[in-house]
């Protein structure tokens, strides 16, 4: 459980919870498209938790990146959007996203003996339904 002091009251929210439903939403809308409001019915909490948890929309997409990349999820498809919208919209002006960029490239290329190039092109043509072009 996380616990946040806000006006001088605890507020408790499960932030693994937060951080998965908001890294999803990430993932599907990248970060430019994710509004609060998409964030706040994702997450269930309300708008002045979320920014005073994660300050901003910055602070929480960080956060989620840096959390499933440490702690990853089963399917490490939502790693990879992550880094991919990272890596279009966030790396450019934020080091710390880069930082964890980084890093998951690397472990990426480890963990799969590729290229991250191909493991993004891969990604890319399976959320686009391109697996199949030659049939």
């Amino acid at each position: 459980m996380w616990h946040n002091q806000v006006m001088g009251r605890t507020r408790e929210f499960n932030e693994e919870k937060v951080l998965l439903e908001s890294a999803k939403v990430f993932a599907k809308n990248g970060y430019a498209g994710t509004s609060i409001s998409q964030l706040v019915k994702a997450t269930g909490l309300l708008r002045g938790s979320l920014y005073s948890a994660y300050y901003s929309k910055a602070g929480l997409f960080t956060t989620c990146f840096n959390y499933i990349a440490e702690y990853g999820v089963t399917d490490n498809g939502l790693l990879i959007d992550l880094l991919i919208i990272a890596l279009l919209e966030r790396t450019a002006d934020d080091n710390e996203v880069k930082k964890v960029a980084q890093k998951v490239i690397t472990a990426l290329e480890e963990k799969n003996e590729g290229s991250i190039e191909t493991i993004i092109a891969d990604r890319i043509m399976r959320r686009g339904n391109l697996t199949d072009r030659g049939k």
